[in-house]
């Protein structure tokens, strides 16, 4: 019975990312590449770091200026790929998520809805870290970071995302409540002394 269910989790996760990478495909991610782009270069340049957003082949390039060893001036680029705004993590996660039967239906499009906002957020973050490695640190290292956090972060999201969702959710789901019923509660007991006076 235990090797039926997985593989059935197994089977399914295949045919799941499969149609969502196809999905993905057809679709395209061009809003959601230069949406990444503006949000690491919004994080850039908060951070001190000027650039500016290009696009080139349309894929959007954050370029940065840098003075080289020579006292010469020269511009830096990293694409904004469907990779980097994880086009695996969109097509797997889910997949992932969707194939675990032994959840309700309500808590798997939860969980796949959270794990979407997730990927989406943590990517501009994890462009953000590496171009500003590039531009303090010098480019042999952000390579070496680029390679590392797009690792990382795949594992992360993927394992770490779906552990957190598929053990932690009811003790999650009981803190929110928790936390905004309290905050329910105490907006009531402000508006009565408001009624009061």
């Amino acid at each position: 019975m235990e090797l039926k269910k997985g593989l059935l989790f197994i089977i399914s996760i295949l045919g799941l990312y499969t149609l969502f990478w196809h999905l993905i495909q057809f679709v395209g991610l061009g809003y959601l590449r230069s949406f990444t782009a503006w949000a690491a270069s919004e994080l850039l340049e908060l951070s001190g770091v000027t650039n500016t957003v290009i696009t080139y082949n349309s894929f959007p390039v954050i370029t940065i200026a840098i003075e080289s060893i020579r006292g010469i001036e020269e511009v830096i680029g990293g694409a904004v790929t469907d990779l980097c705004v994880g086009d695996i993590e969109l097509a797997l996660l889910p997949a992932i998520i969707l194939s675990t039967f032994d959840r309700s239906i309500r808590k798997r499009v939860v969980g796949v809805i959270s794990g979407i906002l997730l990927i989406i957020f943590i990517n501009p973050l994890r462009i953000f870290v590496v171009m500003w490695t590039g531009a303090n640190f010098g480019w042999r290292i952000a390579e070496f970071m680029h390679s590392f956090t797009f690792r990382l972060t795949l594992i992360l999201i993927i394992l770490g995302f779906y552990y957190i969702w598929y053990l932690k959710y009811e003790k999650i789901s009981e803190k929110i409540k928790s936390i905004s019923m309290s905050i329910s509660k105490k907006i009531n007991e402000i508006k009565e002394k408001m009624n009061a006076l």
